[in-house]
């Protein structure tokens, strides 16, 4: 079943290497998100949507 939640994180901060590269995976995970719904809402904004305009 592998090791508990709580054994993980010992072994993982007990190597630096892989607590770097944990880190660094989950930035370009969280990068790689924001990018990704960036250009969702390009693909879908209308500059003419009506609830654009105040006026």
């Amino acid at each position: 079943m592998g090791l508990p939640w709580y054994r993980v994180h010992i072994v993982v901060l007990n190597d630096p290497g892989l607590l770097l590269s944990i880190h660094i995976m989950h930035t370009a995970l969280v990068v790689g998100w924001a990018g990704s719904m960036a250009l969702y809402e390009l693909v879908v904004f209308d500059p003419f949507d009506s609830v654009l305009d105040p006026m």
